[in-house]
């Protein structure tokens, strides 16, 4: 298979403000260590760079993981914790409020991406180069799959 990469799929620090009323918001990577962290079942580690470029690793705790990012959403939307998000599942929430992003001077590693796959050959049809370079200018567009 071949891919091409269309966008960068930044992973970001969320909280809602409920829970933020209720415990105060981490300064450095260090401070997760106080907080409940919702996490996906295979992500127990999460790797924050400082602006200093060291690449901090934090062993998320809390009580709740899950293998479904859905799920995570809606625990971190009621107020339960602190979770580590695609930028663009939860972009919406950040614009209501609904959500606010935590420790912005620092970025989750690995970062993502996404790519568009598809069949080794040589010959690209045009329909396949047309349809990814629709894809990668809309998502250079989009605030979800920019930088914060």
């Amino acid at each position: 298979m071949k891919a091409r990469k269309l966008a960068a799929s930044p992973l970001i620090i969320v909280a809602a403000p409920d829970y933020l009323a209720r415990h105060e918001a981490p300064h450095c990577a260090e401070d997760l260590a106080g907080h409940n962290c919702l996490m996906r079942r295979d992500a127990g580690s999460w790797k924050l760079r400082g602006l200093d470029g060291e690449v901090r690793d934090f062993k998320a705790t809390g009580s709740f993981a899950s293998d479904s990012a859905e799920a995570i959403t809606e625990v971190v939307l009621s107020g339960h914790g602190i979770a580590r998000k695609c930028k663009w599942e939860i972009v919406e929430h950040l614009e209501s409020g609904r959500l606010v992003q935590l420790l912005e001077d620092y970025t989750v590693v690995p970062e993502w991406s996404v790519f568009a796959v598809r069949s080794p050959s040589h010959v690209v049809p045009t329909r396949v180069k047309a349809f990814t370079d629709f894809l990668k200018a809309r998502f250079q567009g989009e605030k979800a799959f920019t930088e914060s």
